[in-house]
């Protein structure tokens, strides 16, 4: 068959002829616009000679394979489409695009593939189920979330977590919370914070009640989490971590800034006021949180440390107003 230019495809396709596009899509630097066109026909027989186009060394007609595979909608490309996604990063977001327009089939093949023995499928694959997948891919997520080591299962743990904070579904939150306050991989950590936060005010019951009863490193990412939510329910029992001491002070009061509820202010002066050996940056924390409230907090901040009964290091009162000051104008050129 002689080489063809795109306007002999554009031909083809006029004429419907699949048989001729598929040489096309075999041989000749036309490839890619024989692959276009034979989606575009809707040519069901071209899905074998497609999918074996996603292995071609031109990126383009891996893409054009790739986005007609998922215009013609054959379950067969469903295994190889998850392949590229893991696979293939020059392809990959067209396999995603694929893939969503196989719906319900695609995500059940992307299920299994959860189990897969590669664990660059098994994260491509819990990365697109986060991307269209519904309520019944939450107990696998939740599984791939909670199996193994953190360390030996990083990427795959991140991408269940991700996943799961796309779905929204409440059947996560007390996992997420879980391997949160628990891990022992701050990637994955992390990952379980970001997708709490994407969930929102429904996780704010079950952060509060791993604050009351985490410690250390639990007790921190929690409430840290909770002032990325800034739900106004988990103001008073962070007061309370203020009252039980000072391990949190630091994370509890940037959690307070962020929530911005003006109960938080007295607490967090007299924080300052009767702890004069503080920490620079737990002291920082504060003063930038009482910043944040804007000139209530300032104001209160200064009458507590220059009015009667003014703490007994001036420089830490005169730092603490300042950087309090400073916070102040901060916020005030924030768009």
């Amino acid at each position: 068959m002689a080489l063809l230019a795109p306007r002999d495809v554009a031909a083809l396709a006029a004429r419907h002829d699949v048989k001729r596009l598929i040489k096309a899509l075999n041989t000749g630097p036309t490839r890619g616009d024989a692959a276009v066109a034979l989606g575009r026909l809707g040519a069901t027989e071209a899905v074998a000679p497609l999918i074996a186009a996603l292995r071609d060394p031109d990126v383009y007609v891996r893409q054009a394979a790739a986005w007609s595979l998922g215009l013609l909608a054959d379950a067969s490309a469903v295994p190889p489409l998850i392949d590229v996604l893991a696979h293939d990063d020059a392809v990959r977001e067209w396999a995603m695009t694929a893939l969503q327009a196989f719906g319900a089939a695609a995500v059940e093949q992307l299920l299994l593939a959860l189990r897969a023995g590669d664990p660059m499928v098994r994260r491509a694959s819990a990365e697109a189920i986060g991307r269209f997948g519904d309520g019944q891919a939450v107990e696998p997520l939740i599984a791939a979330l909670r199996s193994g080591s953190d360390f030996g299962n990083r990427d795959l743990k991140c991408a269940a977590a991700d996943a799961l904070g796309r779905l929204g579904d409440a059947r996560a939150i007390a996992p997420l919370v879980t391997v949160l306050t628990t891990g022992d991989d701050h990637e994955v950590r992390a990952a379980c914070q970001e997708a709490l936060c994407r969930i929102g005010e429904p996780a704010v019951e079950a952060l509060v009640a791993a604050v009351r009863s985490g410690q250390g490193l639990a007790g921190y990412t929690a409430t840290e989490t909770l002032g990325r939510i800034g739900d106004a329910r988990a103001v008073e029992p962070l007061l309370q971590l203020l009252h039980d001491g000072t391990q949190y002070l630091e994370s509890v009061a940037v959690a307070l800034g962020r929530i911005g509820d003006p109960r938080a202010i007295s607490p967090l002066v007299d924080a300052l006021r009767n702890l004069p050996w503080l920490a620079d940056d737990t002291r920082s924390a504060v003063a930038t949180a009482l910043g944040g409230f804007g000139r209530p907090g300032a104001v209160a901040l200064l009458e507590a440390l220059h009015g009667n009964g003014a703490h007994r290091r001036r420089e830490f009162a005169d730092r603490d107003v300042a950087t309090a000051l400073g916070a102040v104008g901060s916020a005030a050129s924030t768009p």
